[in-house]
C-alpha cells in the first residue's frame, strides 16, 4: 500500500481533528521524497516539522525527572458507538460523546483515537509493535494525547475489532459499540513532555502522556495491522532542551 494522505492545510487543530475545510492539498508519506525527512520542505505550513520541540521521542527512564504530577483521570464513556476509518496514513476510531479525561489537573474531551505501526515513541531505543494515541482537546483549544504502547501475547477486542473492520481502501466503516477504556492498562502512571503532532503540520502544541505500562493485544491483530500499514510511524526526534517528567 502507498501510504499517502491528501492533507488539508488549515489551522493545526483542525488538521488534527479532521476538519473538512480545504485550502490546498499537499501529498506526504512515510517514505521517499515525501517522507518524514522532507516534510518541512513540502509546504510552508509544514515548517514546524523542522522545529526543536518535535514528537515522537525516545524515552530513557534513567533520565526522567521526578515531579509532582497529578494523577491521570480517565472518564471516557464505556459504551460508545464507533466507526473505524482508513485515513490513508493510519487506522482511526471515531465516535460522538467519547467522554473526558483530566490530564495534569485540566479537563479535556476525547475526540478520536488512532493507531501507529510500529510504535512512534521508543523506550531506551526499543519500539513496541504498535501505539495508540487518544487525542484530547480542552475548551481553550489546547491538545493532550494519551499514548499506550501495544505488545503481543494477549487479546483485546477493541483493537481486534478495529483491525477486522478496517478496509484496505480509504474510507470509514461502522464498527459498533465498544469500550475505549479496554485499550488502557490498569496502571495509569505516565511519562509526560511537551511536543508536537507526529504528522504534518507537526505543530508544537501537544502535551504528551505516555503510559509506562504496555497493553497486550493479539499477535494476529498486530499482523493484520502490519498488512494494512507496514510503517506509519515517524522516526524519533531530538529531545533538545526538553525534559521528560514522571
Amino acid at each position: 500500500m502507498s501510504h499517502f494522505k491528501k492533507l488539508t492545510i488549515v489551522a493545526a487543530l483542525s488538521a488534527t481533528l479532521g476538519s473538512a475545510a480545504m485550502a490546498s492539498e499537499v501529498e506526504w508519506s512515510y517514505e521517499g521524497d515525501t517522507g518524514p525527512e522532507n516534510w518541512a520542505n513540502l509546504h510552508e505550513n509544514f515548517a514546524s516539522c523542522a522545529g526543536n520541540q518535535q514528537s515522537p521521542i525516545d524515552i530513557q527512564p534513567s533520565s526522567v525527572v521526578d515531579a509532582q504530577l497529578l494523577p491521570l483521570e480517565i472518564k471516557w464513556n464505556e459504551e460508545v458507538d464507533l466507526s473505524v476509518a482508513n485515513t490513508g496514513h493510519g487506522i482511526q476510531d471515531n465516535g460522538a460523546d467519547l467522554g473526558t479525561a483530566t490530564i495534569n489537573g485540566k479537563e479535556y474531551t476525547l475526540k478520536q483515537f488512532h493507531f501507529h505501526h510500529p510504535s512512534e515513541h521508543t523506550i531506551d531505543g526499543k519500539h513496541f509493535p504498535a501505539e495508540v494515541h487518544f487525542v484530547h482537546q480542552a475548551s481553550d483549544g489546547s491538545l493532550a494525547v494519551v499514548a499506550v504502547m501495544l505488545d503481543g501475547g494477549g487479546e483485546n477486542s477493541v483493537f481486534g475489532d478495529s483491525l477486522n473492520t478496517a478496509t484496505d481502501a480509504m474510507g470509514e466503516t461502522h464498527l459498533g459499540v465498544e469500550n475505549p477504556r479496554d485499550l488502557l492498562p490498569e496502571d495509569l502512571s505516565v511519562y509526560t513532555y511537551r511536543g508536537s503532532l507526529t504528522t504534518p503540520p507537526c505543530s508544537e502544541i501537544v502535551d504528551w502522556n505516555i503510559l509506562k505500562t504496555p497493553l497486550k493485544v493479539s499477535d494476529e491483530s498486530l499482523e493484520a495491522f502490519a498488512e494494512l500499514y507496514d510503517n506509519d510511524a515517524r522516526p524519533t526526534q531530538n529531545l533538545a532542551r526538553r525534559y521528560v517528567l514522571q
